[in-house]
């Protein structure tokens, strides 16, 4: 009996013995510890700012500047875009949001030019063309279905066109046309056009036979039946017969595949009259007239360069920045450097040179003497 008893007191000690709840309240106290844990690191952070230099929120709000385009200072804007009048009378400029249309008659006289016409614009309308006279301006955002012209004697919307997506855009010498250049893109295959317009109503009137890139630059000949395109992006200049719709030549005719690789984003100008075509392209500069498909200059411009300018008589050429010079041609000497570092364009009648990055409505744009 003794025995058992023993036993059963034995027995009692165990199950009492068994620690279970105490084992399960520490394995739950360590969460515990880890959130003490966080909230005094929380604290320590806090502190710090507190006590420290707000390094970056300042950062941030330094990234929060204007895209390029956006007025930088009260009425000042980053040149986009510019195009003269074939009269050499007006000047347009575009910077995001808006497009300006300037009288150049006080510059020719020392003074500075003066503002006709202010157009509000939706983006960025980096494609824009005056008509010979100036009575009228087209415009468009590269890569965009629309087109608008605007009557600026009235300052007033004449027509909106819709195309598929417009590359560049140019009037014909007598006015009546507009000149665009379209890209169609379906699926991997690019597809671009020529799209002849009315210039009063916007009525499409003809339509080139598709090349397989998109055009960077069109003109109209002074013939008025040729229409002139430079393909991007190797800067392939293409001639159209406008009047029998059918593609004449193109120039340079032949290209090696390292030809091909060296022009790839060359630059390119087209002269008001469409008789003479520029390339820019791995430190040279080319001149071609049109009719002939005839090299007419080469030169070594030094490096590349992201624009090029060429007057109509095709004695002057000018390469914008970062190789920012005037040459003459068709020898190549060069004539001295060029004042601004934007985008260069040269007047019709070459005696007018624009080639600043921003402007002012109460200056206008700077022009500086084409020659010197």
């Amino acid at each position: 009996m003794a025995s058992r008893k023993k036993k059963t007191a034995k027995a009692k000690t165990r199950k009492r013995a068994k620690p279970k709840p105490r084992a399960r309240a520490k394995v739950r106290a360590k969460p515990v510890a880890r959130k003490k844990t966080k909230i005094k690191a929380k604290a320590t952070t806090k502190a710090k700012a507190k006590a420290g230099v707000r390094r970056k929120p300042a950062a941030r709000r330094r990234s929060k500047r204007a895209p390029a385009g956006v007025a930088r200072a009260a009425g000042e804007f980053s040149l986009v875009a510019s195009a003269f009048s074939r009269d050499g009378r007006w000047l347009a400029t575009s910077s995001e949001g808006k497009v300006h249309v300037w009288d150049l008659a006080p510059v020719r006289r020392g003074e500075h030019a003066a503002l006709v016409l202010r157009v509000t614009e939706v983006g960025v309308p980096d494609r824009i063309a005056l008509s010979p006279d100036g009575a009228r301006l087209a415009v468009a955002s590269h890569g965009h279905p629309e087109v608008r012209v605007y009557d600026t004697t009235k300052g007033s919307l004449a027509w909106t066109a819709s195309l598929h997506a417009v590359t560049a855009i140019a009037f014909a010498p007598d006015g009546g046309r507009l000149v665009v250049g379209d890209v169609l893109i379906e699926e991997l295959l690019r597809r671009g056009f020529a799209v002849v317009l009315d210039a009063g109503t916007g009525v499409p009137l003809w339509r080139s036979p598709a090349v397989d890139r998109p055009l960077r630059d069109v003109a109209f000949h002074s013939d008025g039946l040729l229409v002139i395109a430079v393909l991007g992006p190797d800067g392939v200049a293409v001639v159209w017969d406008a009047e029998r719709g059918n593609e004449l030549f193109r120039f340079p005719a032949r290209l090696t595949p390292k030809e091909v690789s060296e022009r790839i984003g060359c630059a390119s100008a087209i002269t008001a009259d469409g008789q003479r075509v520029a390339f820019a392209f791995d430190g040279r500069a080319e001149v071609w007239r049109v009719d002939s498909a005839e090299r007419t200059a080469a030169i070594d411009v030094g490096g590349r360069t992201r624009s090029i300018a060429l007057a109509r008589d095709g004695t002057l050429l000018v390469t914008g920045s970062p190789v920012a010079a005037r040459w003459t041609l068709p020898h190549g000497a060069r004539a001295g450097p060029v004042g601004g570092d934007g985008r260069v364009s040269l007047s019709p009648d070459g005696d007018l040179l624009l080639a600043a990055s921003s402007y002012t409505e109460l200056r206008g744009p700077k022009l500086e003497p084409a020659r010197r």
